[in-house]
């Protein structure tokens, strides 16, 4: 069995590379590859990885024949930090945050009287229904 060849279009976007085609062709991969990484700003990095397997041996070559990454932009250098000269004024003192507890308490108390509320109209109609029927 003769060893056959293929072309793997691998893209990397967000540091994760991607499988996008494989070519039978060399010079189609490599076009589509160079299209990809000019045309699509989303791609970090674009390369061909040329595969010879041969099936005999059942065997595989890989290599890389075409890698392009994206230029990023050049960062700017940071400034020092200026020192902050500090001031005679006290420092406002943190408050401690609420504790949950009462607002649940306020809504647990307000759930019973509003079962409690509806228990009795229940009641209540229930009686003057039966005083009606007598």
């Amino acid at each position: 069995m003769p060893a056959t060849t293929s072309y793997e279009l691998q893209t990397r976007r967000n540091g994760v590379w991607q499988l996008e085609t494989t070519f039978e062709d060399k010079s189609t991969a490599l076009n589509e590859a160079r299209k990809m990484h000019q045309s699509n700003k989303h791609v970090d990095a674009v390369k061909v990885l040329e595969e010879e397997y041969d099936g005999a041996a059942n065997r595989a070559n890989t290599r890389l024949i075409f890698n392009k990454e994206r230029n990023e932009e050049p960062r700017r250098a940071k400034k020092p930090a200026a020192k902050k000269q500090e001031s005679a004024a006290p420092k406002p003192v943190a408050q401690p945050a609420k504790s949950q507890k009462k607002g649940f308490l306020k809504y647990l108390t307000l759930m019973v009287v509003s079962v409690a509320g509806i228990g009795l109209a229940i009641i209540a109609l229930a009686l003057y229904f039966e005083y009606l029927s007598l």
